[in-house]
């Protein structure tokens, strides 16, 4: 794998956001959804949500403590995912990471500040980006929002979303908070169809967390468990997704090979897949 420095600029700099194309996906999506599962609620009206776009040196450090320090996150069946984020730092930030005199107490203050010098010199470009970024996202937000509401037949539990950006190609959330990454691995992309698809999915799991679907499965499933339909439920959001993991695969094919009459059917089949996988005596 390719390691990229950090804030790579495409060879054309400059952006725009094509909304035509952003609101053709987003209205795909709902017509997928309607193609899969036949009884979905779509009385309610999109809420109103407004983003925020912001880049924090510090929230970006502590992704790469996440992902390559702790080893905290779940990667859902990916082999060697610890390996593949070393290899795809930024080489300069690889040897912060690595220096044998930094502990685990004094790291995150020099992951922090070596992001915080890196973003001074790329201030005004990074600063270009958040703004097309908070344009793509507020201008799509009632049709981002229509397809959550549509999936999950209940309002969306935030007025405001914040959205910081991430240097690490992870992308973690808070659904507590109502907060997420996108990832500027390797550059930002000028498609924004890229973005507004991570913040989808990211936001597909606020639904989630706030839905009855965790409380009612707990009595049933293990975490894990309960994580792993969390992830796999945005395929109806995200049916294109690039980096569906190996545990989730299984699934998704389950989802995609028919036709459903509710998300609860499909919640309660993919408990009862989990629980049967359990019995065999293996694991998601």
């Amino acid at each position: 794998m390719t390691a990229r420095n950090l804030w790579e600029q495409p060879n054309d700099s400059e952006f725009s956001v094509n909304h035509e194309a952003v609101d053709e996906m987003l209205d795909q999506r709902v017509d997928f959804m309607k193609s899969k599962i036949r009884n979905l609620n779509e009385t309610t009206l999109p809420k109103p949500v407004e983003f925020s776009c912001e880049y924090d040196p510090k929230k970006d450090a502590t992704v790469y403590m996440m992902t390559a320090v702790n080893e905290s996150i779940n990667t859902l069946g990916i082999q060697d995912y610890h390996k593949r984020v070393m290899e795809r730092m930024d080489p300069d930030l690889r040897n912060v990471v690595e220096d044998p005199q930094q502990t685990k107490d004094s790291l995150p203050g020099t992951i922090e500040k070596f992001l915080q010098d890196r973003y001074e010199a790329n201030k005004e470009y990074v600063q270009k980006y958040l703004g097309y970024l908070r344009e793509a996202f507020n201008q799509a937000s009632p049709k981002i929002i229509r397809n959550l509401q549509t999936l999950y037949g209940k309002e969306f539990p935030f007025d405001q979303v914040d959205i910081y950006i991430s240097t690490s190609s992870a992308c973690p959330y808070d659904e507590i908070k109502g907060n997420f990454a996108v990832t500027a691995f390797g550059g930002f992309k000028k498609d924004f169809r890229n973005p507004v698809d991570i913040g989808l999915h990211e936001m597909n799991h606020f639904m989630w967390g706030h839905s009855e679907y965790p409380a009612r499965l707990k009595e049933r499933l293990t975490s894990k468990e309960i994580d792993l339909i969390k992830e796999t439920l945005t395929y109806f959001t995200e049916p294109d997704d690039p980096s569906t993991r190996p545990a989730e695969k299984p699934l998704k094919a389950l989802y995609a090979g028919q036709e459903w009459e509710s998300l609860d059917q499909v919640v309660e089949t993919a408990a009862n897949f989990l629980i049967s996988v359990r019995a065999n005596g293996k694991t998601p």
